[in-house]
């Protein structure tokens, strides 16, 4: 994997500002990290976290996806989304708020979300899976919210530990894992990670935007790990298929800070340079000879929350 490292290296130079990577591949446990223990601004990338929280609190016996909350004046923010232009007292499931928040990113639908778990029980829930530097700060949007100074913050090691462990079935239950990786998989915005992808290829993931910050992570799944499947005819207005790959998939994590380049277009250096290192790392993982099933990867611990 020295030729990956390399190539990340040389993107993150060529593109200024300060990058991070991560990759990881769950089959083999080969890893490749530049700057992965660094602390960056989250953006939206602490989601995440906020909705394995909502999880937790489903796991315990807390709360249902199916309860319901009212959109307020109180829950708006700009940035992301479409809750912001809907009117206040729309009824929503946590459901639909929390597909809201991952597949939109969707700033209002957070904070509908966050008032399900609060803000402690998410710090709660990064403790427990040991992601001890990324933490939630306040609501979004809200700078007079009582708080550690700036915005909150995420590590990308931390990250990529905590998406191996939902992978795992770690975390939660198995099929509140497999329920949090189904949210992330229906992820619309397709400008990182997956622009230079082949067609078709697998991911889970979450994008992360601010002015001079954009980060994505998750997993993609390699095809070569997939049983063959029969050729069907592309149905662009199917509705998404409620399954996950069952193959290893490769963890991956790229942040960046301190970019120049302030541009919200597809074109942003930043939003490019994400992509191009995906796609070396696709290409890295996808030329590596398959381990045989006793040097798969050793797994991950959490401390699990108990009921």
């Amino acid at each position: 994997m020295n030729e990956l490292r390399q190539r990340l290296t040389r993107l993150a130079r060529q593109s200024g500002g300060t990058f991070a990577f991560l990759t990881k591949d769950l089959h083999t446990g080969e890893v490749v990290g530049m700057r992965a223990g660094e602390a960056f601004p989250a953006a939206s990338t602490i989601k995440v976290p906020i909705m394995l929280a909502l999880l937790e609190r489903v796991r315990r016996g807390e709360a249902a996806l199916s309860d319901t909350m009212a959109l307020t004046a109180w829950h708006k923010t700009g940035g992301s989304g479409v809750f912001q232009h809907f009117h206040e007292g729309l009824e929503v499931t946590l459901e639909d708020a929390c597909t809201a928040m991952i597949v939109l990113s969707d700033n209002t639908a957070t904070n509908m979300v966050l008032d399900a778990t609060g803000i402690e029980r998410v710090n709660e829930l990064l403790d427990g899976a040991g992601c001890h530097r990324t933490r939630l700060h306040r609501y979004l949007g809200k700078p007079d919210m009582p708080g550690p100074a700036g915005p909150s913050q995420a590590v990308p090691d931390e990250l990529g530990r905590l998406i191996e462990l939902v992978w795992r079935h770690e975390l939660l239950t198995p099929q509140l894992c497999r329920r949090a990786l189904l949210f992330m998989r229906r992820q619309q915005h397709r400008a990182l990670a997956p622009r230079l992808l082949p067609e078709g290829t697998a991911l889970a993931h979450k994008t992360g935007s601010l002015d001079g910050v954009r980060h994505d992570f998750g997993l993609f799944w390699l095809p070569e790990r997939e049983p063959p499947k029969p050729h069907r005819t592309r149905d662009v207005m199917a509705l998404p298929a409620d399954e996950l790959p069952s193959g290893d998939p490769v963890v991956f994590v790229a942040m960046s800070k301190g970019i120049l380049d302030l541009r919200w277009t597809v074109e942003n250096r930043a939003e490019v340079t994400i992509a191009r290192a995906v796609r070396a790392a696709y290409d890295a993982y996808s030329a590596s000879p398959p381990a045989s099933s006793s040097s798969s990867s050793p797994p991950v611990t959490a401390s699990r929350m108990e009921k």
